[in-house]
């Protein structure tokens, strides 16, 4: 590119990505390589995690309530789907359920099972909205893709942990399958499968409050049944703009998550970050893909209004 062409003020777009992967890119786009990437959001996120390695932890267990109950609203900022360019910002309500019993036990990560000090058997629950092709760009004239949800068994084992398990880090194996489905239609796409090793910070812990951090990051695989759903293009749905396309099944991104919590006596706050590279994923070259990433932010509370008498879990929790 010449001297000229950099000081013509011209407006469309080739000559402003031009521009921008010149060589008087900002060191922003050097090290991201032009990417949209939601660095301050990602920042304030993992500095809140990182405060937690710095905040010893209240010494000696305390006896806690066998279960707790609340409800609460959870805000979240999220992508049509992996992929998209399209954002919609969504509120649900929020059930708020805690059980600390010796056969199962539920928290805001999900169903417990066999749990002891090195493996827990869990259910893996994620869920994804509906989104209506008429509003998505890419997707207009093809079917719209309905609300689905992934449900299947998780293995976690625990690498390291100190004594009063305040810094715990796990690797985790997920495997789910997909449902997609408005009751009135039926599909099932296939599967996915989520390894990751996560980290879990929990400090200053006292009878009526506590905070709590986990980060993970790991691989995502799915099935060719899934990739087909979202991502390929048949001859019925092609157009000048959008090509033919088979998605395969194999790597569908490097997710990395974040999440802070606190409660403070009767009430639960949440912060929580997930971003997906989708740099080299299976579907990657699909006109159905126009970003590389998909960015998720979002944020919840709840307010408890009933629990238990407090008791001695190590009466029949052996990893208490």
């Amino acid at each position: 590119m010449n001297l000229r062409t950099l000081s013509s003020p011209r407006s469309n777009s080739k000559y402003r990505q031009k521009r921008v992967l010149g060589p008087r890119r900002s060191l922003r786009a050097r090290l991201l390589g032009g990417w949209r990437f939601p660095v301050r959001p990602l920042a304030v996120v993992f500095c809140l995690v990182a405060s937690f390695l710095f905040v010893p932890r209240s010494a000696g267990a305390e006896s806690e309530p066998l279960w707790e109950l609340g409800v609460g609203l959870v805000g979240i900022s999220l992508p049509d789907y992996n992929g998209s360019d399209e954002r919609s910002s969504r509120i649900f309500p929020m059930p708020y359920l805690i059980y600390r019993g010796g056969l199962f036990q539920a928290d805001r990560d999900g169903l417990h099972f066999l749990s002891t000090d090195r493996f827990a058997f869990d259910v893996s629950v994620n869920a994804t909205p509906p989104v209506s092709s008429a509003d998505s760009g890419v997707r207009e004239g093809m079917p719209d893709l309905l609300p689905s949800v992934e449900v299947g068994p998780m293995a976690k084992f625990v690498v390291l942990s100190n004594a009063d398990k305040s810094r715990v880090l796990k690797i985790r194996l997920a495997w789910r399958a997909v449902i997609a489905t408005d009751i009135r239609q039926w599909k099932a796409p296939g599967w996915v499968f989520s390894p990751d090793v996560a980290l879990t910070l929990r400090a200053a812990s006292t009878s009526a409050s506590s905070r709590e951090a986990n980060i993970s990051v790991g691989p995502l695989m799915a099935s060719r049944g899934v990739h087909d759903y979202y991502y390929s293009v048949d001859d019925a749905h092609k157009t000048a703009d959008r090509a033919l396309y088979e998605a395969r099944a194999g790597y569908a991104g490097l997710r990395a998550t974040a999440r802070v919590s606190w409660r403070f006596s009767n009430i639960w706050f949440s912060v929580f970050t997930r971003y997906d590279d989708l740099h080299g994923a299976s579907f990657a070259q699909s006109p159905l893909v126009p970003a590389k990433y998909a960015f998720i932010v979002g944020t919840g509370f709840a307010v408890i209004f009933a629990r238990s008498a407090k008791v001695d879990l190590s009466t029949f929790r052996p990893d208490k």
